[in-house]
């Protein structure tokens, strides 16, 4: 009887000894790199909105535990509280293997190095060592708080309810936020690109001016009517030579678009806009009345613009038709001013051919507009950054009568590509938990469904030395960008978009 005590005894020590050395171990872990455990519960997409505080929260119950398990008056509280703990952390792996819409990196120490099917065994092989300590623990001998085994059999049935329930309200409660009320955490995919080739231009001129049924145009801003022609294996190139009616035309702002058939080049700063066919290369002048900043073609013969408002010299957006003598049709509702009209409605303005979408995206706050290809129509949606009013200063030059950007203003929002429902932007913001390490060595893109106006995810476009993205297009699950000189290819994986 005596050697059953004793060793029953010793039983439950050995098992509370190794719940102190997994918790103290993990928890100093955890606050002595606190930073990237924040980042990395960050990340996680199911825990993500409640990082600020489940970082604290984590460690210090770890460590209370652990005083309930030192002391054999405390010690069956503390393996009981060590199961809840178990439990929880198990059921947060199970929902991550099956439900979440990918998988981070694990943290916790020594477990980091654990993939998570091993860790979801680690953890239950814990929860059995914590039921066992709990039986034994039981016996009159080692029950110093004399609780019952019908009373703790009951607290295990809720215990064990309200883990798995707090952690299934969390994920929901943070999938939710995360789609709909995103307090600016991103959720970043793992591995969601797939390289198909890289090349290297040789030269930092170059934009991309289409990207159609896997062919891919550059343009060069030295050299606008010669352009390059390129598959996304970069191994087929061809060089085309525009041609257009009048060489000496005094373009300054000049822009090549290339929607095939068709091309078009356009300089809104003389203004005029060129248009012809791929096939003969050859391009017909029109003359237009109206300055403009911005255009993107939206059929073959009508363009929407970016022009100024002649009663408050403020941007404006208007169609422009090509048919016979062109003429700008304002509308002068969609771009929202904030402070002076111009600096702050400034963005990039894309089309969206399956939708037939025109999308205007602010650069300097979280808005991005949806609008008909007509314009007589739009909605309004936001980015998951937290920048809603432009934080731009801007100065007056009483002498010249012009007005300038007094200092560097926040970007929020910067490249823009659309292809099928989604836009991507490339963004200038970091998010929570964000490494800024990593943050200076890549560009981010955030997925937004603007047919649904949700935040779908976000993805990381390498830096190649100094050298950043500069521009990219999207076709379909295809990606081209340009980094520096670089060309790239990537194929993007289906997990992005689930």
């Amino acid at each position: 009887m005596k050697w059953c005590k004793k060793h029953t005894g010793l039983i439950v020590e050995i098992i509370s000894y190794l719940f102190i050395l997994l918790f103290v171990y993990a928890a100093i872990s955890k606050l002595l790199d606190f930073e990237n455990f924040q980042i990395q519960l960050g990340q996680s997409p199911m825990l993500s909105v409640y990082a600020g505080w489940l970082a604290w929260l984590v460690p210090v119950l770890e460590l209370l535990i652990v005083g309930l398990l030192v002391f054999p008056r405390t010690r069956l509280l503390g393996l009981m509280g060590a199961f809840t703990l178990m439990v929880m952390f198990t059921v947060y792996i199970y929902i991550i293997l099956n439900y979440a819409s990918y998988v981070p990196c694990s943290c916790g120490g020594v477990l980091e190095k654990l993939g998570w099917g091993e860790h979801l065994v680690f953890n239950m092989a814990f929860i059995f060592l914590a039921l066992l300590a709990i039986y034994i623990a039981l016996h009159p001998s080692l029950n110093y708080l004399n609780l019952s085994k019908r009373f703790v059999l009951t607290t295990l049935n809720i215990l064990t309810i309200g883990a798995i329930s707090t952690v299934t309200l969390l994920y929901n409660s943070s999938e939710k936020q995360m789609h709909t009320r995103n307090p600016f955490i991103r959720r970043f995919t793992q591995h969601p690109l797939r390289a198909i080739a890289e090349k290297d231009l040789k030269l930092n001129s170059f934009y991309i001016s289409g990207f159609n049924k896997g062919n891919i145009y550059l343009s060069n801003q030295t050299a606008p009517l010669l352009v390059k022609k390129l598959d996304t294996s970069l191994l087929k190139t061809e060089n085309l030579r525009l041609s257009i009616p009048k060489d000496s035309l005094p373009y300054r702002a000049v822009r090549t678009m290339i929607i095939p058939p068709y091309f078009f080049i356009v300089d809104g700063s003389i203004p005029y806009v060129l248009r012809g066919l791929l096939k003969t290369k050859k391009a017909d002048y029109k003359k237009i009345n109206e300055f403009f900043s911005l255009a993107v073609p939206v059929r073959n013969d009508s363009l929407v613009v970016r022009a100024r408002n002649h009663t408050n010299n403020e941007n404006v957006l208007g169609t422009l038709s090509l048919v016979k003598e062109p003429q700008l049709t304002m509308a002068r509702s969609i771009l929202k001013k904030q402070i002076d009209g111009v600096f702050d409605t400034d963005g990039t303005l894309i089309y969206n051919k399956e939708y037939q979408k025109v999308l205007y995206t602010y650069f300097y706050r979280n808005q991005y507009t949806i609008a008909e290809s007509d314009l007589s129509s739009y909605d309004i949606a936001n980015t998951i950054d937290t920048i809603s009013k432009a934080q731009i200063s801007i100065d007056t030059i009483s002498s010249r009568a012009i007005r300038k950007l007094s200092k560097p203003p926040l970007m929020v929002n910067k490249l823009t590509a659309t292809s099928g429902r989604y836009l991507f932007i490339n963004s200038g913001i970091m998010g929570n938990y964000e490494s800024s390490k990593v943050w200076d060595r890549s560009s981010v893109i955030d997925v937004y469904d603007f047919i649904a106006q949700s935040y779908i995810g976000s993805f990381r476009i390498q830096h190649i030395g100094k050298e950043k993205l500069s521009d990219f297009r999207v076709e379909g699950n295809l990606l081209v960008c340009l980094v520096g000189t670089h060309l790239q290819t990537y194929r993007i994986r289906d997990r992005l978009f689930r």
